[in-house]
């Protein structure tokens, strides 16, 4: 008896695995930069990207 496999999905957040981020406190970057990064990498909105500590 054949197995049935699952068809490859097309949606990339299945096919990634999920990794913990850390972004060091440090002197040179700047919260404008991890605001930028938040927003687009982990596409959090503004507010909420400024609110996480």
């Amino acid at each position: 008896m054949p197995s049935k496999k699952k068809p490859p999905s097309d949606d990339l957040s299945t096919q990634l695995e999920l990794h913990k981020v850390l972004i060091h406190n440090d002197e040179k970057t700047t919260m404008e930069f991890v605001v930028f990064l938040l927003m687009s990498v982990f596409n959090k909105v503004e507010e909420e990207a400024t609110k996480i500590r």
